[in-house]
């Protein structure tokens, strides 16, 4: 079932969009005064940032896609799905 819902993923969301998602998460994970201390917000992210928007998005991807599917996937199962994800778009969440 994993696999079946890891191609789903891989399938429907290219690297941009999964990128684009988080981009767009970005700056609810900053301090409102990021600006004062950095010159753009992906510096700011990269030294303050804890993966936080990264594993957001995955995680909402794999719900979306267990609903898409039908399947429910255990912990251990999604566990496997976020890191095969990580490796496929390379994207950290640490």
């Amino acid at each position: 079932m994993k696999i079946r819902v890891f191609t789903h993923i891989t399938s429907k969301y290219t690297e941009e969009s999964v990128r684009s998602r988080i981009d767009d998460l970005i700056p609810e994970f900053l301090n409102d005064d990021w600006e004062d201390e950095f010159d753009d917000i992906n510096e700011a992210y990269s030294e303050t940032g804890r993966g936080e928007a990264e594993s957001q998005v995955i995680q909402e991807t794999i719900k979306e896609a267990m609903d898409d599917t039908g399947l429910t996937l255990s912990d251990d199962d999604q566990y496997w799905l976020s890191k095969e994800m990580q490796e496929f778009y390379e994207i950290s969440t640490e």
